[in-house]
């Protein structure tokens, strides 16, 4: 159903993408949701490969050790959304690796 005036901006995302860890502030807060239709609200969407990925997950910040199942990625992305944010930027992590 269409919306006029409305957007639902989704950042999509693999687990070891490069930027994983920095697409919620850099890309979808800086860029996406600031679209007037988006009136701030963006979903950050990342899915979860488990030992199916062709490579590792990226570092994450602060010296943190990478996550080792999706529901413990989910809270670390949660922790990364700005503070202003909280309320409009929903992170969910998809587990996919039983589908592949």
């Amino acid at each position: 159903m269409a919306m006029p005036g409305r957007k639902i901006l989704c950042e999509l995302k693999r687990d070891y993408h490069a930027e994983v860890w920095t697409a919620i502030e850099h890309q979808l807060e800086r860029f996406y949701a600031h679209d007037p239709e988006a009136k701030g609200f963006g979903i950050f969407c990342v899915f979860w490969f488990g030992d199916k990925r062709p490579r590792p997950i990226v570092n994450p910040p602060n010296g943190l050790r990478r996550p080792q199942s999706a529901r413990e990625m989910e809270q670390m992305l949660k922790d990364l959304v700005p503070f202003g944010a909280i309320n409009r930027i929903p992170v969910i992590v998809i587990d996919v690796s039983g589908c592949l």
